[in-house]
């Protein structure tokens, strides 16, 4: 099937050019290949629109980030897998409304890969998103003002994509969806994911050999809060489309 052969060759492709781990391109191949089977061209620019972009942006030089790493499997589903779980339950059950979700999905996405990687080169000072207390750029659940528009731009081009494809109706409300997704990201990364203090006194997301929990749950992980975040815009979205 064309559909699955291009899903191949693009996976094999970001693999190549360092977008995406072995994992990484395996999940991609089985989330690109459901989504194309239940969601066609909608759902599928969307979903590319979203990986290209945000890849793409996460290759530009940054003096706040060292080097960007390649999305792996846990990273791919979190991101897309709500989206292709719409789709997959199209394809089994028939369910009305699963292209406004799964494209609301990737809208959140692409929110929140643009706010992170406009904001690491670009912000100026950001904030917590819980409090608006300072705190550093590039931190988890921190906003900056040039992020935020980020997230407003990442959500409404996948938006955008997707009303090229019969979905004009809801391209405003998948907008929307897709950019409060990516505040409540924030919100969660802010208040409840797990944190972790070095030696030093430094703070860091991912827990190290020589870090301990300062706060948050050590069982939320960056991944967890993305899928969260994706798969209540993909809800969302679904709900407002049947109204």
């Amino acid at each position: 099937m064309i559909g699955v052969s291009a899903a191949a060759a693009i996976c094999i492709a970001g693999f190549f050019v360092g977008w995406l781990t072995i994992s990484g391109a395996v999940a991609a191949f089985v989330v690109g290949s459901i989504v194309w089977l239940g969601g066609g061209w909608a759902a599928t620019i969307a979903l590319l629109i979203f990986f290209s972009t945000s890849s793409a942006l996460g290759m530009l030089p940054s003096r706040r980030q060292k080097r960007h790493e390649p999305r792996n499997g846990w990273q791919v589903v979190c991101n897309g897998g709500a989206g292709a779980a719409f789709c997959a339950l199209h394809l089994a059950f028939g369910i009305k409304g699963h292209l406004p979700a799964a494209i609301a999905c990737f809208a959140a996405a692409n929110a929140d890969t643009w706010a992170t990687e406009i904001g690491l080169r670009f912000g100026k000072r950001a904030f917590r998103a819980s409090t608006l207390e300072p705190t550093t750029i590039g931190a988890s659940g921190g906003i900056s003002v040039q992020g935020l528009f980020a997230a407003y731009a990442g959500a409404g081009i996948v938006a955008i994509s997707g009303a090229m494809f019969g979905q004009a109706t809801h391209a405003a409300m998948i907008t929307t969806v897709g950019f409060f997704a990516c505040m409540l990201d924030s919100v969660l990364g802010d208040l409840f994911q797990g944190h972790y203090r070095g030696d030093k006194g430094e703070i860091a997301d991912e827990p190290g050999k020589e870090t301990r929990i300062a706060y948050g749950f050590p069982w939320l992980s960056n991944n967890a809060v993305n899928f969260i975040a994706t798969m209540s815009a993909a809800i969302a979205a679904y709900f407002f489309a049947a109204a």
